[in-house]
C-alpha cells in the first residue's frame, strides 16, 4: 500500500510550502479519521458510493486503522470540492492533516447553527410579510429587488414574470411609466425620476392614481448601506370613505348653520316678544296703580270722617283692603316685568344693618300681636354694623318671608335671626332666618312654594295673596348672590334662611350693581 510520501504536494504543485510540516503528519491519519471528516461535510450515501469505487479500483477494502494513501487522499478532495469548493476543501483536509480538524469542526457547527437560525428568521420574516395588507419590496444598492412579498405586485399590478430576485428596480417603474401610472412624460424620465425618488435619504410618502382608478400610497427610504425599502397600500377604500365623511361633514355643517340661523331668528321673536310682553306688564302696571292710589287716597280721607255709620266703615274696609291687595299685586308684577327684562339692579346705600333690622321687625310686629301671636328678634350683627344694602329690595324679602310666616302661624311664635357668618377685607357674610310654628310644608312642595302664582296650605291663610311673593323674593336674594332654601317639618314648623354678602361702608356712601 503506498502511502504519502516527500513526492506528494497537498497543494497541487511539487512541494508547496507547507508539503514538508503535513509529510511528517501524514503517519498519524488514518482511514477511518479520514472517514469522520467526510462524514461532516458530505452526504453518506455518496460518500459510500465514492469509497466502493475506490476499493473496486485498488483491488481491496480500505480498514479504518490503515494509514491513507495518495489517491485515497485525492477521492477525498474531490468529494469535499463538490460539496463545499475546492478551497475550503483544502482548509479542511490541511486541519485533518494538522490535528485541528475537530477545532475546525466546531466552527463550522457554530456556522451552520448561525446559518440555520438566520435561514429561520428569513422564512418567519417572509412570512409576515406575506400576511400583511401592505405590499413590501427592498432593493440592494444597485437598486436590484431582494427581498419583497407578493402583496407589492397585486397592487401595483405588474407582472408575475418580474417576481424574482434582482429584478431591476427600473423593470418594474418602466412598466408602470409605460402604463401612465407614474404621471406624464417621457418614459425613461419617469424611471429616472423614481430612480432618484428611492435613493432619496429622507422618508417620503406619495399617493398615485393608477391607470386602473385604484389609488396606492406609496412612501420608501434608502438606507445607510446604500439600499431602499419601498411600502405601497391601497387606499382606495379609506380615500372613499374619507371622501363620504367629508361629504357628511360639509352636509352637516350646512345643517348646523341653517339650523343656527333658525334658533337666531327664533330668539329674537322671543326676546322681542319677552320685551313687548313686559312693556305691557309694566304699562298695565303703572296704568293700575295710578288710579288705585288716589281711591286708597280717598279712602283715607273718608275713614277719617266722623259720624260714619258701621255699614259704612264695613265699606271702606273692604274698599281698602282690595285696593291694598291689587296694589300689591301690580307692584309684584312691575318686579316681574323688570327681572326678565334685565333691568333689575341693586341700588346699594350706606346702612347701619342693627337699626335697619329692628325697623323691619318692629313693622311687622303689629300683624303678629293682631293674631295673638309672638315676634322674637334675635338679630345680632353688632352694634356698629354699618354696610352697603339696596335696603329697598332687602327690606321687600324679610317683610315677604315675615309676613308669610305671621299669615300661616295660628298658634305660637315667630322668630327672627340674623348673625355675622363671616368678616373679611371683602366685607361681611350675613345669615338671616325666620322661623314659624306653622303648620310645615311637605316635602314635594318645597321646591313648589318658590313658582309663581303657586300656593299651598289652608285657603283661607292664602286669601289677598297671588303666589308671587316667594318667586319675587328668591330672585331678589339670587340678585343679591345668594338663595333661599328651606327645612320644614309637618306640624311643627318651617324654617327659610338664606345668606348674602355686603360690603363695609362709610356713612353717605352709595352705589348700583346690575
Amino acid at each position: 500500500m503506498q502511502t504519502l510520501d516527500s513526492s506528494w504536494s497537498f497543494a497541487g504543485s511539487p512541494r508547496g510550502p507547507a508539503f514538508h510540516s503535513i509529510a511528517k503528519r501524514s503517519h498519524r491519519v488514518r482511514v477511518g479519521e479520514m472517514k469522520s471528516a467526510m462524514k461532516v461535510f458530505v452526504e453518506a450515501a455518496r460518500a459510500q458510493q465514492a469509497y466502493q469505487q475506490y476499493e473496486r479500483s485498488r483491488g481491496s477494502s480500505l480498514e479504518d486503522g490503515a494509514p491513507v494513501e495518495r489517491d485515497f487522499v485525492a477521492t477525498c478532495r474531490r468529494l469535499l470540492a463538490g460539496a463545499v469548493g475546492t478551497s475550503l476543501s483544502r482548509v479542511i483536509l490541511a486541519a485533518v492533516f494538522r490535528d485541528k480538524f475537530r477545532g475546525l469542526v466546531s466552527m463550522l457547527d457554530l456556522l451552520r447553527e448561525a446559518t440555520q437560525s438566520i435561514e429561520v428568521d428569513r422564512e418567519r420574516i417572509h412570512e409576515v410579510l406575506e400576511h400583511v395588507d401592505v405590499g413590501v419590496a427592498v432593493f440592494d444598492e444597485r437598486l436590484d429587488l431582494c427581498v419583497f412579498n407578493c402583496r407589492v405586485f397585486e397592487i401595483l399590478d405588474l407582472p408575475v414574470e418580474l417576481a424574482v430576485k434582482k429584478s431591476p428596480f427600473a423593470a418594474l417603474a418602466r412598466v408602470l411609466a409605460e402604463r401612465g401610472d407614474l404621471g406624464s412624460g417621457e418614459v425613461e424620465a419617469l424611471v429616472a425620476k423614481w430612480e432618484d425618488q428611492i435613493r432619496s435619504e429622507t422618508s417620503w410618502c406619495h399617493v398615485t392614481s393608477l391607470a386602473s382608478g385604484r389609488l396606492v400610497e406609496a412612501s420608501g427610504k434608502s438606507l445607510p448601506n446604500g439600499s431602499a425599502i419601498l411600502s405601497v397600500a391601497d387606499v382606495t377604500e379609506r380615500r372613499h370613505v374619507e371622501f363620504e365623511l367629508q361629504e357628511h361633514r360639509g352636509h352637516l355643517e350646512a345643517l348646523v348653520s341653517a339650523r343656527t340661523v333658525h334658533l337666531e331668528l327664533a330668539r329674537n321673536l322671543a326676546e322681542q316678544a319677552c320685551s313687548a310682553k313686559n312693556l305691557l306688564l309694566a304699562g298695565l302696571s303703572h296704568e293700575i296703580r295710578t288710579p288705585l292710589n288716589g281711591i286708597l287716597g280717598f279712602v283715607q280721607i273718608l275713614d277719617a270722617e266722623p259720624g260714619l255709620s258701621k255699614q259704612q266703615v264695613q265699606g271702606l274696609s273692604v274698599i281698602r283692603s282690595c285696593g291694598e291687595h291689587l296694589l300689591e299685586l301690580a307692584n309684584n308684577i312691575l318686579d316681574i316685568s323688570r327681572m326678565e327684562a334685565a333691568r333689575a339692579g341693586l341700588s346699594l346705600k350706606s346702612v347701619d344693618l342693627t337699626r335697619f333690622l329692628d325697623a323691619t321687625v318692629d313693622t311687622v310686629r303689629v300683624l303678629a300681636q293682631a293674631k295673638g301671636l309672638q315676634i322674637r328678634n334675635e338679630a345680632s350683627v353688632g352694634p356698629s354694623c354699618r354696610v352697603l344694602v339696596d335696603e329697598v329690595r332687602l327690606r321687600q324679602v324679610l317683610f315677604n318671608l315675615l309676613g308669610n310666616a305671621i299669615k300661616f302661624t295660628r298658634v305660637g311664635e315667630v322668630v327672627f335671626r340674623a348673625r355675622l357668618v363671616e368678616r373679611s377685607e371683602a366685607g361681611l357674610r350675613v345669615a338671616f332666618e325666620v322661623v314659624d310654628t306653622g303648620p310645615g310644608i311637605p316635602a314635594d312642595g318645597i321646591e313648589r312654594v318658590f313658582l309663581p302664582f303657586v300656593q299651598l296650605g289652608d285657603s283661607s291663610a292664602n286669601a289677598g295673596g297671588a303666589g308671587l311673593g316667594l318667586h319675587i323674593s328668591r330672585q331678589l336674594v339670587q340678585l343679591m348672590g345668594g338663595d333661599i332654601r328651606i327645612e320644614s317639618e309637618l306640624g311643627v314648623g318651617t324654617t327659610f334662611a338664606f345668606e348674602v354678602q355686603m360690603k363695609s361702608a362709610a356713612p353717605g356712601e352709595s352705589g348700583f350693581v346690575l
